[in-house]
C-alpha cells in the first residue's frame, strides 16, 4: 500500500513538472521577433506592345500559404510593400491600350519565384 502511494506521488510530482517545463516557452512568446515585410520594385516589360500599364492588375500568391497581395498597376514600375518572405506566384494581367490607342489584353508570370530579400528588383514580361 505505502509502496502505491509513493508511486502515486512521484507520478504526479513528475506530470506537475512535466507541465511546468511545457509551459515555460510560451512565457518568452512576447520576446520572439516579429518578421519584417519586405518590398520589391515590380517593372513591367513588354516588347511587343508598348503600354502604359492603366488597367492591369498586378497579383502575388504565396504558394505555401495561399496568401495573395492584388493591386491595380499604377505605373510600368511600381513599389508593393510588407511581402513576407517566401515563394511566390507573380502575375500581371488585363486590359490596357497599346501606345496606338488599340485595345490589348497582357499576361505575364512568375512561377515559384523567391522574394526573400528585401528591394528586390523583379521584372516581368
Amino acid at each position: 500500500m505505502r509502496q502505491k502511494q509513493i508511486l502515486s506521488i512521484l507520478l504526479i510530482a513528475a506530470g506537475l513538472l512535466s507541465a511546468a517545463i511545457g509551459c515555460e516557452p510560451f512565457q518568452d512568446a512576447d520576446k520572439a521577433n516579429d518578421i519584417e515585410g519586405l518590398r520589391a520594385e515590380i517593372t513591367i516589360l513588354s516588347e511587343t506592345y508598348k503600354t502604359d500599364g492603366e488597367g492591369l492588375t498586378l497579383m502575388l500568391t504565396d504558394v505555401n500559404k495561399g496568401t495573395m497581395i492584388d493591386k491595380p498597376v499604377t505605373g510600368l514600375t511600381m513599389p508593393v510593400d510588407n511581402i513576407l518572405p517566401g515563394i511566390y506566384n507573380l502575375s500581371v494581367y488585363g486590359p490596357t491600350k497599346d501606345a496606338e490607342g488599340r485595345d490589348i489584353y497582357l499576361n505575364g508570370e512568375h512561377i515559384n519565384y523567391p522574394i526573400i530579400e528585401d528591394n528586390k528588383k523583379i521584372e516581368v514580361e
